[in-house]
Formats: structure tokens, sequence, C-alpha cells
């Protein structure tokens, strides 16, 4: 068995492949998208508190920044080039960036939500279990804990494949893996889904809970979007409405654009080399 790599060397990886983030930023990707209709579809109805491990540049915490305007969003990273761009780029929306480790930064006591968007897979085995306690006390009596990775048939297709997307760390994800992560946190598995991204099952969206007993908490009517961004009053909420609905009305890709281009100084040329 191969030696685990130095959490240098992780460091150093991530802190190379920013310039590919923001790509997949400007021009989508099909993964981090189909991962956020899950997190938009599975996350409490208004989550006060978000928690997102893992963010690179940033890209997910802005959307949960845009789709909950009064969650307090952090984002977390151990790789110090990824937060400094993400600052750049999203600072200026109120949210939070971490550089480090879960369970060696200090955060808030709990989050409603908390996200680990292809992450858990490039946890060494050894590091897991300070994970999972870090996570269990972060989490909330009603927090969800929103994980996506690659099944394990699709990380051995890779391997054979397309070695050159393996990363320092990646490790096969089963199901007993995350029945692991449960026990550990003190939370029940809520969803565990295949999904098909780019080949037939190459991914997997798994979401833990802590539910309590439906009769001790009064329950809350769904509401739809329009009726969330209604209910927004006074001038600052008109103006968090009026920031979110044109993204979803224009092209997103030339805002975002805009947004690399105003806050980096960026034009797409220099990330798509």
């Amino acid at each position: 068995m191969s030696s685990v790599p130095s959490r240098e060397s992780v460091r150093r990886y991530y802190d190379s492949v920013t310039t590919r983030k923001l790509r997949d930023f400007v021009d989508g990707n099909a993964r981090v998208e189909r991962a956020w209709e899950t997190i938009r579809s599975r996350a409490p109805l208004e989550p006060q508190r978000t928690l997102e491990i893992g963010c690179g540049v940033g890209q997910l915490s802005w959307q949960m920044r845009r789709h909950w305007p009064h969650s307090e969003v952090t984002a977390l990273d151990i790789s110090p080039r990824s937060i400094e761009l993400a600052r750049s780029l999203f600072g200026p929306e109120r949210i939070e960036f971490v550089t480090g480790r879960l369970e060696e930064v200090d955060l808030a006591p709990t989050f409603d939500l908390i996200t680990m968007v292809d992450v858990y897979e490039h946890i060494a085995q050894p590091d897991r279990a300070p994970l999972h306690a870090a996570l269990g006390r972060l989490m909330s009596p009603t927090s969800r804990l929103v994980l996506t990775f690659p099944t394990p048939r699709f990380l051995r297709w890779l391997r054979e494949h397309d070695p050159a997307n393996i990363q320092p760390i990646d490790e096969a994800i089963e199901i007993q893996t995350i029945e692991a992560l449960a026990r550990d946190t003190r939370t029940s598995i809520l969803l565990y889904a295949e999904q098909s991204v780019w080949h037939n099952g190459d991914y997997a969206h798994a979401v833990l809970g802590r539910e309590p007993d439906l009769g001790h908490v009064p329950r809350k009517e769904p509401q739809s979007r329009r009726a969330m961004v209604a209910r927004s009053l006074g001038d600052a909420g008109r103006v968090v409405a009026s920031r979110i609905l044109p993204w979803q009305r224009n092209d997103p890709r030339a805002q975002r654009l805009t947004l690399l281009r105003e806050r980096l100084g960026y034009t797409y040329d220099d990330i798509a080399r």
C-alpha cells in the first residue's frame, strides 16, 4: 500500500488547480450543478448557518448565499490560493472564507447545513475519525449533511482510463463507509442515490441528518421561491431580490465573466490555458 501524501503536497496540488476551478465557475460543470440540485432540494427549509467544506474558489457557497440570502455562509478549504481567490471573487457577498482543516479551525457552534461536494473521497482513512468527531460537534439537532462522491466503479474506471484525473488521495466510498460516518456523527442516512452525470452511475449523493420526533417540532408549510423573495421587506430585502432574480433570467455565463473581470481582473483567456 502506498503511503499517504503529506499535507503540504496535498495543499500544493489544490493550489495548482485553481485555474480549472475558475473555468468551471464560468463555463459550468455538470457534476457541480447536479450536486447543487441535491443541496437545494434536501437542505432545511431556511438554513440560518451553512458550511461548505472543500469550497475551492467558492462557487457553491456563492450559490447558497444567493439562494438563502438570510443565511450566514462559511466556506472552508485547505488551499490558501483557493481561499485567496474566493475572497476576491465572492467576499462582497458576505461569505466568511477560512483556510484550514475542519478539525483544526474554530468555527460557529453549529450549522444547519453542511456540504462536502466531491471532498470526502479525498480524506485519507487515518484522518476520518477526527473529521467525523468535528462534524458531529458542528451539526445542530436538525442539521443536514450533504455529500457527493464518485462511485467505486467509476473511480476504478478513472484509474484505468483517465489516471490524470486521479487526485493525490482518492478513496473508494462504499455504502458501508457512509454508514460508518452516520454512526460516528449520530445521524441517519436520509438519502443514498446513484447519479448519472457523464456515465451511468458515475456519482453518488448522500444526505445524513438528525431528525427529532415530528410530534414535538412544529412543521413549516413549504413555500415557493417567489413567496420567499416576496416576504423580504424594506429596501434591503428588495435589493437582495433584485440581485437574485436577474441571474436566473439572464445569461449566467456572461454575468460570471463580468465578476471574473471586475473582481479578479481576469479575462477568459487567463483561465482557458
